[in-house]
């Protein structure tokens, strides 16, 4: 597998095979927002991509670390980037958010595909959204979420400003869940925002 790139990201050796989404100042914030998570348990990467989360929180003592992904080259990622760092307790699931996921977690972190662009299948499907928010997978993830949530598990969602703060808090007061804006950075163009969300 062609690699495309090597990054040293937290003191861990992140690998990025062609194919999958090479990890940014989107993926740094919501490592950050995770650094302050003070539960252990089971957890879940969703949209794993190249398994940098996966292995951080393996690495944070979560045992054990799902990374689900619909891209099936993740799964190369997430057993490569396991490997290069010691860890074995990693597992890789392909499939389209939770729909062979069985069980609760007591840590979620999602860096969804957010931007206003319409899915065109493996192509886009890190970073599109759909239009016209970008809104299509993070509400696909909220509507689900409940269900997947050990009762004090916490889920970290990161989003942009333009997908809409307040429709986040909305959906997740309908689906009885509470969400905190725990991290938050201002790019040229954006502002992101990770989220933590609890049952209520």
């Amino acid at each position: 597998m062609p690699l495309r790139d090597v990054l040293i990201i937290k003191q861990m050796r992140i690998e990025i095979p062609e194919g999958v989404y090479r990890p940014a100042e989107d993926t740094f914030l919501l490592l950050d927002a995770l650094n302050n998570a003070c539960i252990r348990g089971k957890a879940l990467d969703m949209g794993t991509g190249s398994g940098v989360i996966a292995v951080y929180l393996a690495k944070k003592g979560f045992d054990p670390v799902l990374g689900v992904d619909i891209n099936p080259v993740s799964g190369i990622a997430l057993r490569m980037n396991s490997i290069k760092n010691n860890i074995d307790n990693t597992i890789f699931v392909n499939c389209d958010l939770f729909s062979s996921i069985r069980g609760r977690f007591d840590l979620i972190a999602f860096n969804p595909p957010y931007l206003p662009e319409e899915i065109r299948g493996l192509a886009n499907v890190a970073w599109a959204g759909g239009l016209p928010s970008g809104r299509r997978v993070i509400d696909r993830f909220l509507l689900d979420l409940r269900n997947y949530l050990s009762p004090k598990g916490e889920a970290y969602l990161l989003q942009t400003e333009r997908n809409g703060v307040q429709e986040t808090l909305d959906l997740l007061e309908r689906r009885g869940l509470r969400g905190d804006v725990v991290a938050e950075t201002r790019l040229m163009f954006e502002r992101l925002i990770v989220f933590k969300i609890k049952l209520r």
